[in-house]
């Protein structure tokens, strides 16, 4: 005597719509999550720019002051 499992198929049907379902809902969440992380690197990578551009206008300055010392110093020897 053999055991055999009799499985609906509109049963079958609904389980594998139901797997279906989570799995395209799993798909559209990771998806969203990515897209929130390529924005955030955005902003952060805008964030970035901004402190370079930043960085490169204070070494300006301190090159600038730093010739004013040059020159400060040399009119002093001068005098």
């Amino acid at each position: 005597m053999q055991n055999r499992i009799m499985i609906d198929p509109s049963v079958a049907l609904m389980e594998l719509t139901i797997d279906a379902n989570y799995s395209r809902d799993r798909r559209l969440y990771l998806a969203n999550e990515l897209h929130q992380a390529q924005l955030k690197i955005q902003e952060i990578t805008v964030d970035l720019t901004s402190a370079q551009e930043e960085i490169a206008r204070l070494n300006q300055v301190v090159t600038d002051l730093q010739g004013v010392e040059t020159s400060t110093i040399d009119t002093l020897e001068i005098e």
